[in-house]
């Protein structure tokens, strides 16, 4: 039977650690080459070019949100409450051709728009509103339009 002499073993320990530490070589390799991938020498070279993509997008999200803060300030004065009723302008009933729609935006100011069908003509009023609150009398139709409108989530 064969046995193995000490340099024998210790040769084979030793191609093992070799092997071993030479995968571990390319591992570190491919890690340094995605940390230098931007063209940096040294650990200082890319921390420094980090840094500056950092700042960069600091910028960049400072703009982003002074953006969507004016979209915000924008779309408070966007129609974004509505509300419709149909009605018959006559007591005796009718095809329910008469109509209120609130048009309000973020802030409750918009327009009240009646149309009232009668039997030879149609008329069309247009009332505003601020803050919720128009101005000039409002019918039950109307009223109860705003009121429905109003409470529409933005």
């Amino acid at each position: 039977m064969y046995q193995p002499s000490f340099e024998t073993i210790a040769l084979a320990v030793l191609v093992v650690c070799v092997v071993v530490l030479a995968a571990h070589q390319v591992m570190l390799h491919r890690q340094l080459r995605r940390i230098f991938g931007n063209g940096a020498h040294d650990v200082g070279e890319a921390i420094d070019a980090h840094i500056r993509a950092v700042k960069k997008m600091g910028a960049v999200i400072k703009k982003q949100h002074e953006e969507i803060t004016q979209i915000q300030t924008n779309f408070l004065s966007a129609v974004q409450k509505v509300h419709m009723l149909r009605f018959s302008s006559f007591e005796e009933g009718g095809a329910h051709q008469s109509f209120s729609i609130a048009l309000l935006d973020g802030n409750d100011n918009g327009v009240v728009l009646t149309s009232l069908h009668m039997r030879d003509s149609v008329r069309l009023y247009a009332k505003p509103v601020e803050r919720g609150v128009s101005k000039y009398p409002l019918s039950q139709e109307e009223e109860k339009t705003l009121a429905h409108a109003k409470q529409t989530s933005s």
